[in-house]
């Protein structure tokens, strides 16, 4: 048996046997975590035996739809996308037949889609109206399956503006139609229910397509699940980061045969941490929809999306099958699924809409549980060890600290240590956006790291590893075993504080209490070495969870930070919202052996938070002189615009360049060197046509030369026809002339509005009482006239 001294610190030999363990271990996780990350199936070139899902197949989709212009609503390549794409919906016919599938109908519908909806982006509420958006529907079912409720698989052919669009997202719709050729390459395939494979061409619009779908297509009413693929980056892997439903995420874990997802990125849309969205948010019953479903996307390589570095030659080799692979399998067991609820009649939609809580184990498995599991389950840890405290303290009476005959630290000193188990977690989070803000003011270059993820990495983990253990430091007396026993005893509180919040990432905590209860409080009479052993065996589990998701989640913030938004911190803003993130990630990782860490470094704790610390601010401002924040390959994102301002006759009153950037590096400081003019601080009423992304900008502008008269050129105006009186008020017809079809834009109307001809119940619950509402419009052929009406009520104020 151990000494009682060795219950309350180790000797130094000890330590460095800890110091070494740890360190192999964890980079065995990091390594294994990596390669798990970057793994990708066997790929299957053009030749592949039909039936089988092949990424050379897609890729030739891909390629072509890259290679077209421009494909935004209104432009002549999303027209040359929606020919092309109506032409390869029409070969899976063929397909069909050719391998003598003869049970199997295959439908191409080619689809118009015009209206309005009203939505929650970016956290404000908008109008959205779409005219003549494009799409086509390829709907693959059997005889006999009438009546059983259809799967919805999406994906948008439409690209952003200055971008090719390969992975976002050309390669979502060739892989729905490469899943549907396969599907029918199958002879004797009978389907449990109906497929519609919707190719929409209006996602980048803020989901108009989608909305359109809902609202106008004959195949709408039927579809009773989705599964919509999305793209944030060309890296992969494909990741279900947004699920409605218990069962679609069990079908999906069940089939998939590379199942990769984590509840942590649903979380983090829900609190609305990153300004993006989906075509997911139009069909979830979470969010504007009435439908169960799954959000698949891309993840890594972010700094590729939304720009001309979105080619086919960009995407990593082996997602698209993976993707693909998953896609299919996951289509088919969602349409059993579907038939089953409808053979015993079953309304839809069938289950709990709340979140499940999912996440992957190396994508080989999917460990997935509903809401209400989660609700009790991630409570459990607390209330067991609550129990074991109990039961214990009946061995006899209780001291201030544990010793190796089994008695307890007191309740008081308990509840002491587990309070004090907060501090370093809060710290491992504040100390990198500490160092973050003190390295910007001081070497005075923001985002160093961006397009060097490693830097990232090597400036910021030192940083959390240090604030991690810095409180241990000056704690007096130390005691390890105590204060292992408070860091799994917080790690539960916080486990049973986010179930009650209904946070999915609940499951971190919770699977963190439960690996750490052995060594904290069942194996207390063994020797500190034994159980530190038994410590470091439960934090492998624990790291193969959280490892992957922690090198995932740093990654795509470190690539999105030129998309995250300029902020009220100004230059200050990215590396202080990149640094905590970093934090959480570490945290996530080795949180569970802080202390033992700490033990192990006994009294060399302080020295070693200094040296982590100087190496943080050092290899900071060694990347500050070394290295800029972009590159060719990490491009920073701007907007540019042409601003002519013109009186109601059309003449000309003044001309700028208007300029936008979306992150912290001062556009004025970039343009310093830009032998022109002086540029001053913009108007953001000018990019209020992208509202409400226009929150996101820092713009500045420069005089430009007045174009000169365009004879033939039409201005956009607004024509009044004619006047409506009403009992209440008036009803006032209008018609917006636009430049051209395919022009987009946002209007704002002004005033006491009580009605309209946009989407009804846009002007109640969450606008009520407001005097300013946004209309964002777009559309193909037809769309240069807007014919509406509005209705005032008889305040007598006047629309604007």
């Amino acid at each position: 048996m151990a000494t009682a001294k060795e219950s309350v610190a180790p000797s130094g030999q000890t330590r460095r046997a800890w110091l070494c363990a740890w360190a192999g271990v964890y980079a065995l996780l990091v390594l294994l975590g990596l390669q798990a990350l970057f793994a990708v199936p066997k790929i299957l070139d053009a030749t592949a035996k039909p039936a089988l899902f092949s990424e050379g197949r897609a890729m030739q989709i891909i390629k072509h739809l890259a290679d077209l212009p421009e494909r935004q609503v209104g432009s002549s390549g999303a027209k040359d996308a929606l020919k092309y794409l109506k032409n390869q919906a029409e070969l899976v016919q063929k397909v069909a037949v050719q391998h003598g599938n003869t049970n199997l109908k295959v439908q191409v519908d080619v689809e118009q889609y015009t209206g309005s909806f009203h939505q929650k982006f970016m956290s404000k509420w908008i109008t959205n109206a779409y005219h003549t958006i494009d799409a086509v529907a390829l709907t693959l079912s059997s005889p006999g399956t009438e009546g059983v409720p259809a799967v919805l698989i999406g994906g948008h052919f439409d690209s952003t503006l200055g971008s090719p669009g390969a992975s976002d997202c050309a390669s979502c719709v060739a892989v729905a139609l490469e899943t549907a050729r396969a599907l029918a390459a199958q002879p004797g395939l009978h389907l449990p229910g109906p497929l519609v494979f919707l190719l929409n061409g209006g996602e980048e619009t803020f989901s108009q397509g989608a909305a359109g779908f809902m609202n106008s297509s004959k195949a709408a009413p039927s579809i009773g699940a989705f599964i919509n693929l999305e793209s944030t980056g060309a890296g992969g892997p494909a990741v279900v980061f947004q699920a409605t439903g218990d069962w679609p995420i069990e079908a999906f874990s069940r089939s998939a045969p590379h199942p990769r997802g984590t509840v942590i990125a649903q979380d983090c849309f829900d609190m609305e941490l990153i300004p993006a969205d989906s075509d997911y948010s139009l069909w979830s019953a979470q969010k504007h929809g009435h439908l169960p479903g799954l959000d698949v996307a891309f993840l890594l390589d972010a700094s590729a999306y939304h720009t001309p570095l979105d080619t086919p030659e960009r995407i990593r080799p082996g997602t698209v099958q993976a993707m693909g692979e998953n896609t299919m399998a996951a289509a088919l067991e969602f349409s059993r699924e579907l038939a089953k609820q409808h053979a015993e009649g079953r309304a839809m939609p069938v289950g709990s809409m709340d979140t499940p809580v999912y996440f992957d184990i190396y994508g080989k498995y999917m460990v997935r549980y509903s809401a209400a599991t989660a609700a009790v389950l991630h409570t459990v840890p607390l209330a067991v060890l609550l129990g074991l405290v109990v039961l214990q303290r009946q061995g006899g009476p209780s001291t201030g600290n544990a010793d190796l005959t089994g008695k307890l630290p007191s309740y008081v000193m308990l509840g002491r240590l587990t309070l004090f188990a907060m501090v370093p977690a809060l710290t491992t989070l504040l100390m990198p956006g500490l160092v973050a803000l003190g390295c910007v003011l001081l070497f005075r270059h923001p985002m160093v790291w961006f397009g060097h993820d490693v830097w990232g990495y090597l400036i910021y983990v030192p940083a959390a590893v240090a604030g991690m253990l810095l409180p241990y430091a000056w704690w007096r007396p130390w005691d390890v075993s105590g204060h292992v026993q408070g860091n799994i005893m917080g790690a539960a509180a916080v486990a049973a504080l986010l179930a009650r919040l209904g946070i999915g990432a609940g499951f971190l905590p919770t699977a963190w209490a439960v690996l750490g209860t052995p060594a904290a409080f069942l194996f207390h009479r063994a020797s500190l070495t034994t159980r530190f052993a038994i410590a470091l065996a439960g934090a492998v589990p624990l790291g193969i969870i959280t490892v992957p998701n922690a090198v995932a989640l740093s990654s795509v913030m470190l690539q999105r930070a030129s998309m995250v938004g300029h902020t009220p911190l100004g230059m200050l803003g990215c590396d202080a919202l990149v640094g905590p993130i970093m934090g959480v990630s570490t945290l996530a990782s080795m949180g569970m052996l802080a202390p033992w860490l700490a033990g192990a470094l006994g009294p060399r704790l302080k020295a070693f938070v200094l040296m982590l610390l100087l190496a943080s601010v050092t290899l900071s401002g060694i990347a500050s002189q070394l290295l800029h924040p972009y590159s060719a390959e990490s491009p920073k994102h701007l907007f540019l615009a042409h601003m002519v301002r013109h009186d109601t006759q059309g003449r000309e009153l003044g001309s700028t360049y208007e300029l936008a950037g979306m992150d912290a590096v001062p556009l004025r400081d970039m343009l310093k060197h830009v032998p022109v003019a002086e540029w001053t601080r913009g108007n953001m009423s000018t990019w209020q046509v992208l509202h409400p992304a226009q929150d996101l900008f820092e713009p500045v502008s420069l005089l430009s030369p007045l174009p000169g008269p365009r004879p033939h050129a039409n201005l956009p105006s607004v024509k009044l026809l004619r006047e409506e009186k009403l009992p209440q008020g008036r009803r006032v017809h209008l018609e917006m002339h636009l430049p051209a079809e395919g022009a987009f834009g946002a209007m704002n109307i002004a005033g006491p509005l009580v009605d309209w001809s946009f989407a009804k119940g846009a002007l109640e619950g969450h606008e009520a009482g407001q005097l300013s509402r946004f209309v964002r419009f777009a559309g193909n052929e037809g769309s240069d006239r807007w014919p509406m009406w509005v209705e005032t009520g008889g305040s007598g104020q006047a629309l604007r």
